[in-house]
């Protein structure tokens, strides 16, 4: 894809407690805009968890940006950036998340991607780690019924005939 760059989740060399450390690491020596909002966006989570003396592992990463994106799909006026950054992080935390809780969350997921995907204000800086996370469910789904990951496949084959720019 043009003027597209696949950032991927570095293997598992930085724990949970410094997730929002190893995001910024990896997103702020780029001139790139939308790197700027994840490292905004990660580092108002982590401040808003240590204001809250909550921990900052994966999972309360997870929750964290899996509640932001609900907010966001529920707002009429989101903005994209917004999304675009909230699921790039959503998928750098899902490869720290335990495999156990994915499987978990797979529904609740599933359906969270579903709504935020309809959403027409979401930019190719979205899409590509939404498309991540697709994926991740469909591996992880290995034994759920054709029902429960239909609309997932469609959003990938959807995908390759989405009328925004790739």
């Amino acid at each position: 894809m043009e003027g597209v760059e696949m950032e991927t989740a570095r293997p598992a060399q930085h724990s949970g407690d410094d997730f929002c450390a190893a995001v910024i690491s990896q997103f702020s020596n780029r001139s790139n805009e939308h790197h700027t909002h994840v490292c905004n966006s990660i580092g108002t989570m982590s401040q808003e968890l240590i204001d809250r003396n909550l921990p900052r592992t994966a999972a309360v990463y997870f929750r964290v940006t899996c509640s932001s994106l609900d907010r966001l799909s529920s707002s009429t006026d989101a903005a994209g950036h917004l999304l675009d950054a909230m699921l790039t992080i959503l998928s750098l935390v899902v490869d720290r998340y335990p495999l156990s809780a994915l499987k978990m969350q797979h529904a609740y997921l599933s359906e969270l991607l579903t709504r935020v995907l309809r959403m027409k204000s979401i930019g190719v800086d979205g899409l590509v780690p939404a498309i991540k996370c697709i994926s991740r469910l469909l591996i992880v789904s290995e034994k759920a019924g054709w029902e429960d990951v239909a609309q997932l496949y469609g959003f990938l084959v959807g995908y390759m005939t989405d009328d925004r720019p790739k």
